[in-house]
């Protein structure tokens, strides 16, 4: 158990690293995928991130939770 609790912060640790160092730049693009049932332009539509705004990570935590909902 400890040491899977390890893996997911590492995880969790790593991801939060890595969005620090793109905090503020530019996003190229916004790539959907795995869809079933849903339009693309659907998904698009729910999320603020888009391409040519600066990259936040709390934005980007805003979308993932509108698309969870």
């Amino acid at each position: 158990m400890k040491v899977v609790l390890a893996a997911v912060i590492a995880g969790f640790l790593s991801a939060s690293l890595a969005a620090q160092q793109h905090e503020g730049t530019t996003i190229a693009a916004v790539t959907v995928t795995g869809l079933r049932h849903i339009k693309e332009a659907v998904v698009l539509e729910q999320i603020e991130s888009r391409p040519g705004l600066p990259y936040r990570q709390a934005v980007a935590d805003e979308d993932r939770v509108r698309l969870d909902a």
